[in-house]
């Protein structure tokens, strides 16, 4: 019975969201070997769960969903996996616990019905279009300065005088920018970056962000590199960390990787022995008419959206819809007004739209259609 035991160990362990990768692997490995023995009677689930002082999610009802979602034969659009179905179960019992879906066949949804593409805005110039050919940049002289590749910008030399450029990313897309001055940025879908394309006029290098992006800060210890969003400033030296100003979310944080970054208002001067300061591991949250606050977190649940991997955590699904729209590029219309204000965590990996909404389908039971990018849910 060692098999078994361990099984039991992998799943306890599942619920508080203490497995690692390695652990996660095994664990669904032993669910397909034990699934329909006694070890999946309501007991053992109830019980396990009652373990759990924070338990969001209704030992009644996740036994209500479990035995439903295991027994269900023909699923509304194609046969899913009944072990990825119950990942969801899972996952939805605490709220500490994650939503893990494991599919290796599926893509993103990545249309724009506009047939848009990333734009570079420029001071007194010409805007650039930014489609799928690989294409010089170049400075008002005429002078390349840079080139684009893919979903891929790499400037390569300064211009000679002070200005900058503004790079849009349109919905459904992602771009990675690389600055004159070596530093690497990952932008998410709807965000936008303000940046220079001269470091040397200036004591500072600074960029105005609005949305999301991933910051690999090229070391330059005579000139600082501020990010400023959303009322707040990031000031480093050199270092990697992800900042989130996307307006539908109620604070602006930012999660350090590695260095040492200080965190400060935009109406406040620096002062070193004033800011908040983050380490690895750390993450710092900004609320206008509030105080910057810092908690340690896992930087991976953060940073995953740069390999394509949606993770949500303490998010309401209005949130996540938004958060849907935009990586997708479609259109979502609730008119579930309690849906909305269901909080949950989830990894939905790099799933389809389809799969994403047919699973929380599946746990909260509502209604909804999907044609030509309009996803409608029902009263």
């Amino acid at each position: 019975m060692k098999a078994e035991t361990r099984f039991k160990t992998l799943f306890s362990k599942y619920l508080k969201g203490n497995c690692s990768p390695a652990e996660i692997e095994e664990f669904f490995e032993l669910w397909k070997q034990f699934e329909g023995t006694s070890l999946f009677e309501a007991d053992f689930i109830e019980n396990e769960a009652s373990k759990l002082p924070s338990a969001e999610f209704p030992v009644a009802k996740s036994e209500q969903v479990f035995k439903r979602i295991t027994l269900k034969k023909k699923p509304v659009r194609k046969q899913f996996n009944v072990l990825k179905i119950a990942a969801v179960f899972i996952g939805l019992i605490i709220g500490t616990g994650l939503i893990w879906f494991f599919n290796q066949t599926t893509s993103l949804n990545n249309t724009n019905s506009n047939g848009g593409f990333a734009v570079i805005k420029r001071e007194g110039l010409k805007d650039i279009i930014l489609d799928n050919t690989e294409m010089p940049i170049l400075s008002e002289q005429g002078d390349t300065i840079g080139i684009r590749k893919g979903g891929k910008i790499q400037y390569t030399k300064e211009v000679e005088s002070l200005s900058y450029n503004t790079l849009y990313v349109p919905k459904g897309k992602k771009m990675e920018l690389s600055l004159a001055d070596g530093s690497h940025i990952h932008l998410n879908s709807g965000s936008s970056i303000r940046y220079p394309l001269n470091f040397k006029s200036a004591d500072k290098r600074v960029v105005t962000l609005k949305g999301e992006a991933y910051f690999e800060v090229a070391k330059d210890s005579l000139k600082p590199f501020i990010v400023s969003a959303s009322g707040v400033n990031v000031q480093v030296l050199g270092t990697s960390f992800n900042f989130n100003a996307y307006q539908e979310n109620p604070a602006t944080e930012v999660v350090l990787v590695e260095g040492l970054v200080a965190m400060y208002k935009t109406t406040d001067a620096f002062k070193a022995d004033e800011t908040q300061l983050l380490r690895p591991g750390f993450k710092g949250s900004y609320t206008e008419g509030k105080e910057i606050t810092k908690v340690a977190v896992d930087t991976d649940t953060y940073t995953s959206w740069r390999y394509g991997h949606l993770i949500y955590r303490n998010k309401t699904l209005a949130q996540i819809f938004i958060s849907l729209e935009r990586n997708f590029n479609i259109e979502i219309k609730n008119k579930n007004a309690k849906l909305a204000q269901e909080v949950i965590n989830a990894n939905f990996g790099s799933e389809s739209i389809e799969n994403i909404m047919e699973y929380l389908h599946e746990i909260y039971d509502f209604e909804y259609t999907f044609k030509d990018n309009l996803l409608i849910i029902k009263e």
